[in-house]
């Protein structure tokens, strides 16, 4: 695999990653993970108790039924479903661009947007050697599998 593969491949390893942490960790959406899921459980569980009844599920679906059912009329739309896609994707843009932002100034430098590429590729490089092997880049796909499996979330 050439150098230009290999930094291809590790972007698209960087980009499943947002994706699929970002998806996983929105609001209602399923098999939220780690801390995430513990801030959604609190919220779902309005007596407080620790635990959630088929109530307490049920009324946090609705909520997030109603939420999305602009019009109020008890059925979502097309048009009300893919509004509700898209502020969601705005969200996660949003939440990611912040990430990297680390000087907090609302604009992306070179630097910045390079320490998050340093930070994935010291992550698949397994041996440190600074070169990514294929094997390396199998791997790091399968602990991110591992790890999402067992409810973890990567580390940003």
């Amino acid at each position: 695999m050439t150098k230009s593969s290999l930094i291809i491949a590790v972007s698209a390893l960087s980009l499943l990653g947002f994706t699929m942490g970002s998806a996983l960790a929105e609001k209602g959406g399923p098999g939220r993970q780690g801390a995430n899921f513990q801030e959604r459980m609190a919220e779902v569980d309005k007596d407080g108790d620790g635990t959630v009844t088929r109530a307490e599920f049920d009324a946090a679906g609705s909520a997030r039924f109603a939420s999305v059912d602009a019009d109020g009329n008890g059925s979502v739309s097309l048009a009300e479903f893919e509004a509700q896609a898209e502020t969601k994707k705005a969200e996660r843009r949003k939440r990611m661009f912040d990430r990297l932002d680390s000087d907090g100034n609302g604009e992306l430098t070179d630097g910045e947007m390079r320490a998050r590429g340093a930070r994935m590729f010291e992550a698949v490089d397994a041996d440190a050697d600074g070169v990514i092997t294929q094997a390396e880049m199998d791997g790091a796909r399968e602990r991110l599998k591992a790890l999402r499996a067992e409810g973890g979330k990567p580390a940003r």
